[in-house]
């Protein structure tokens, strides 16, 4: 079948963070088989990272990523099976958005 059917569905909680904290990728799907993976991609291009999530004790899978440089992310988090869902992200320097108002 060139075009499987995809019967579940992802729900995705993901939050705007600074460049001093983790991004945070909470994800689930009513598989509890589902291995979820995100993709972490800046909207103005480069290179994607991807991150295999690990189930938490709230049924939720979860993946931290760190280091991420200021700038919008599209976080698109999928498995075989099922519909992936995305959602933008921006990772914000306080200290740039100071010097900024300080002008």
């Amino acid at each position: 079948n060139v075009f499987p059917a995809v019967s579940e569905s992802v729900s995705l909680e993901v939050d705007d963070v600074t460049t001093a904290e983790p991004l945070v990728i909470r994800a689930r799907t009513d598989d509890p088989g589902a291995e979820l993976v995100a993709h972490v991609e800046p909207t103005v291009g480069g290179p994607v990272r991807e991150h295999r999530l690990s189930t938490s004790v709230d049924g939720w899978q979860q993946a931290t990523v760190e280091d991420l440089a200021a700038q919008d992310y599209r976080i698109t988090v999928g498995a075989p099976g099922v519909h992936p869902v995305t959602d933008l992200v921006s990772v914000v320097d306080l200290d740039e958005v100071a010097r900024t108002a300080d002008m």
